[in-house]
């Protein structure tokens, strides 16, 4: 081994009576052997370029040293997994300073010391909690869970976080990347485990590349399981028909004009007779050659035949001359 050494001890609050000794020192990269069972991050490849971490590297090198503990044939990888590939395969980097724990660290305590570690990053995504929720699962007993990680998770001190959060797990590692950065809402991802995988992708890629919103997303998500209930087709289906390649193929509407055209399209086909009803229904309010500025407004989805007439006045005052020659019309 190279490089200087140092060791702090530290207690886990909570997780372990005994106290923690952690050394750090520089490891060559051979020597660290990756499980894969600590992964908060399956859902990201290795060739998922991350050039934040690239330039942070470069300009400022490791300030939260990968944490690694100590086998009988090398050290495995805790924590650093992005780290260690970007110093091996875009610095080419040989060796790195790392955190090593022992062998017999319990694993509570390897737990507090994983979060802790991503916790410097910020808050944990949706999937995040939920990978990390599994490795909880897999190593301490569920009331350590409850009582120690899930606070710490910003998360509520009951079994159910638990069941929920995991169900996130049964997503499409696409979906999950997205999640993960926020590009589609938590409860858009429990929502998409409804539907087939091949959907669940397509909608992901979609929402991802018109950049929607949780609230469109919402209502995009809910009017196409109400058409492909009706069609009994998958959801993918029902945008393979020339108008929806038109907007999708657009190249001169960006994608908040896709959204609006996309979700008219769909509120049109959800509701047909309020459509046509909604046509015939400005052809006859135009042929009445009204002022621009008064408007003709129908019932909610016409469930009435009563209409709605506005008619805008200079002021309260100049609306209360004219009402009396109103109403005396209106009587005739």
């Amino acid at each position: 081994m190279a490089g200087s050494q140092g060791c702090c001890i530290f207690k886990t609050l909570n997780c372990t009576t005994m106290p923690i000794q952690a050394h750090w020192d520089s490891i060559a990269l051979d020597q660290i052997h990756d499980s894969g069972q600590w992964n908060l991050h399956p859902f990201i490849t290795e060739s998922t370029p991350d050039d934040q971490l690239n330039n942070s590297l470069n300009r400022s090198g490791i300030i939260h040293p990968p944490v690694v503990r100590r086998t009988e044939n090398g050290y495995e990888l805790l924590a650093g997994r992005r780290r260690l590939h970007c110093l091996s395969q875009v610095l080419e980097q040989t060796e790195c300073c790392c955190r090593i724990l022992p062998a017999d660290t319990e694993f509570p305590a390897i737990l507090h010391i994983i979060l802790t570690d991503q916790q410097t990053a910020g808050p944990l995504s949706p999937m995040e909690q939920a990978y990390f929720l599994l490795c909880c699962q897999k190593h301490v007993t569920e009331d350590t869970t409850i009582n120690i990680f899930l606070p710490r998770l910003g998360r509520k001190t009951h079994r159910g976080q638990i069941t929920t959060l995991l169900r996130l797990l049964e997503l499409d590692p696409v979906s999950q990347h997205l999640v993960h950065e926020g590009l589609i809402h938590e409860a858009i991802g429990f929502e998409l485990l409804r539907l087939e995988r091949d959907d669940q992708i397509f909608l992901s890629r979609l929402f991802e590349n018109l950049s929607m919103g949780h609230g469109k997303q919402k209502r995009f998500l809910a009017l196409c399981k109400d058409l492909s209930g009706r069609s009994s087709s998958p959801i993918r289906d029902l945008f393979n028909d020339e108008e929806s390649k038109t907007i999708l193929e657009n190249k001169e509407m960006n994608p908040p004009q896709k959204t609006g055209r996309l979700l008219e399209m769909l509120q049109k086909r959800s509701l047909p007779r309020s459509s046509a009803a909604e046509k015939e229904f400005r052809k006859k309010t135009a042929a009445l050659g009204l002022p621009s500025d008064w408007h003709i407004q129908h019932s909610l989805s016409f469930e009435r035949d009563e209409v709605s007439l506005t008619i805008p006045f200079a002021s309260l005052e100049h609306c209360a001359e004219q009402l009396p020659a109103l109403n005396q019309l209106l009587k005739k």
